[in-house]
């Protein structure tokens, strides 16, 4: 069964961000911190949500997670299950296009909907939609992955999507299914990053000489 149009929102492209970050942002990410910030679009009701956020792990690591969809469940909280029906790629481009179901929830509300992914390997950079192929409980949705290197063990990951949900929605409650959402999305960066910012940690004793053996006793253990 098909959507019930072929797209309201205008989709992203593939490529950097538009983005311009001030001199204080730049200190709050340099801190640890991530940007969010949810821009209440003409409607007054849909938002257009935005996330920049440095991590301590390489490009290639974080690109594959977000390409690995299927593993969401387990890393993003909020989704309950994923299942890609379709993928293929266009061999004079190099876009991949992949098709997945998701069932998610948000503050206590379940969604099904069905997004069609490009990724752009050149580019490090995903963009989402729905697929109008099939019906989903969101009435429109489009987003945004883009990974800049920002040395061997580092990136800066952006992230953006507006949603429109069916039917009328409060502006408080819409408010916080979507930054609810955000933070579910984006959470697992974090995550990510620890266990690459302890290996690192762990291995700088090593850059100046021999650990001492109750050092070596308290790795091991």
């Amino acid at each position: 069964m098909r959507h019930f149009h072929r797209g309201k929102l205008p989709p992203y492209e593939i490529g950097p961000p538009s983005i311009l970050l001030s001199h204080g942002d730049e200190q709050r990410l340099l801190a640890g911190e991530a940007l969010m910030q949810a821009i209440v679009q003409e409607d007054g009701v849909a938002r257009r949500l935005i996330m920049v956020k440095d991590v301590r792990a390489p490009p290639s690591v974080i690109t594959r997670k977000i390409l690995d969809i299927d593993a969401y469940p387990a890393m993003v909280k909020g989704v309950d299950s994923t299942a890609t029906y379709s993928m293929s790629e266009d061999a004079s481009t190099g876009l991949r296009t992949i098709k997945t179901r998701y069932d998610i929830s948000a503050l206590h509300v379940k969604f099904t909907y069905y997004l069609e992914h490009i990724y752009s390997p050149a580019d490090r950079c995903m963009t989402f939609r729905l697929d109008y192929d099939r019906r989903s409980d969101l009435d429109d949705t489009v987003g945004y992955w883009y990974v800049q290197p920002r040395g061997p063990e580092e990136c800066r990951v952006y992230y953006s999507c507006v949603t429109q949900l069916r039917g009328w929605v409060p502006g408080p409650v819409y408010s916080l299914i979507t930054k609810a959402a955000l933070k579910q999305t984006t959470s697992w960066l974090d995550v990510e990053a620890a266990p690459r910012l302890t290996a690192l940690t762990a291995k700088a004793p090593r850059l100046m000489g021999p650990a001492e053996p109750r050092l070596t006793a308290q790795a091991t253990s």
